[in-house]
């Protein structure tokens, strides 16, 4: 029997018990327990992820990052990310005093970088999600009523926007936004009505202009079919829509170099969004604080 250091860490937030909690495990070396393992330590987490992280050159900042549901191994993870980044920069284990800059090897989704701000916050360089615009009209009613069932609605959402998402790291992403009509912080949402729109949409992201001048955007995302009925604070799922609504807050005539979302799940959680100039990619910055710290036997 194998012993597994682990560490849990709500990210996104500076508050225990608060933003999206993930679990860590820093391997010791490179080679991976067998992927049945992995996945078995996720499902017994039962965390919304689980974060495997590798040394290639430490001394460097240099690592290899995996991410589990309790399900499914995922093709990119914003929250996990953090938590693996904060895990990494809290202890000198890992890496030297002076490496202020990770770089995570991933499978499907590149290398992501991860830099341990002045401010304490850790900024994750992730790429910009590519939404296409769904225009199939079968498409558009399943996920129009999913909306209206999900929220209990008695009239239909009026709903500004249905797109897709492109590429490795967001096929299976949707995001639906919906004008102001529904309460999107305090509704009960059946989650179960969107296993309906799976294999096709496994990460329905529903959002909505925010409700003040600091708050560009809201959202909610549930993912019932990777076994997250709804993920509290989704980091890959602000790098998915920060194109999109960088380019609605463009059209309204202002300029945000510095957008905010803000995930209005029962936990919550602000994400810090901005667009490189490149329109590639995009920084997300937040904060991440230690809940737990133990073993697990394999």
């Amino acid at each position: 029997m194998t012993s597994l250091q682990y560490s849990v860490v709500d990210a996104f937030t500076s508050t225990p018990f608060q933003g999206n909690s993930a679990a860590v495990i820093v391997f010791d070396s490179n080679t991976s327990p067998p992927d049945n393992i992995l996945q078995n330590i996720a499902a017994e987490f039962n965390l919304s992820e689980t974060a495997y992280v590798f040394p290639i050159a430490p001394e460097r900042g240099d690592f290899y990052l995996r991410w589990f549901t309790p399900k499914v191994e995922v093709a990119l993870c914003g929250h996990a990310t953090l938590a693996a980044a904060y895990t990494l920069f809290s202890s000198q284990s890992y890496l030297l005093k002076d490496i202020n800059s990770i770089q995570f090897t991933t499978n499907k989704s590149g290398v992501l970088i991860a830099k341990h701000l002045p401010d304490g916050r850790i900024e994750l360089e992730f790429p910009v999600g590519e939404v296409v615009a769904i225009d199939e009209a079968l498409d558009r009613q399943i996920i129009e009523d999913s909306i209206t069932i999900a929220f209990a609605a008695e009239e239909k959402p009026v709903i500004t926007f249905m797109g897709q998402g492109n590429g490795d790291s967001y096929s299976g992403y949707l995001v639906v936004e919906i004008a102001p009509g529904i309460d999107l912080r305090n509704a009960v949402v059946n989650t179960e009505i969107f296993m309906k729109l799976a294999p096709k949409f496994l990460v329905i992201v529903v959002t909505q202009r925010g409700d003040d001048v600091e708050e560009t955007f809201k959202s909610r995302v549930f993912a019932p079919a990777l076994g997250i009925f709804e993920d509290p604070v989704t980091g890959s799922a602000h790098s998915f829509i920060a194109k999109y609504w960088a380019e609605r807050v463009k059209a309204d005539g202002k300029s945000i170099p510095n957008m905010l979302g803000r995930q209005v799940s029962a936990r919550s959680g602000e994400v810090g969004v901005s667009l490189a100039n490149d329109g590639t990619t995009c920084q997300l910055q937040g904060r991440a604080v230690l809940v737990a710290r133990g073993e697990i036997f394999v």
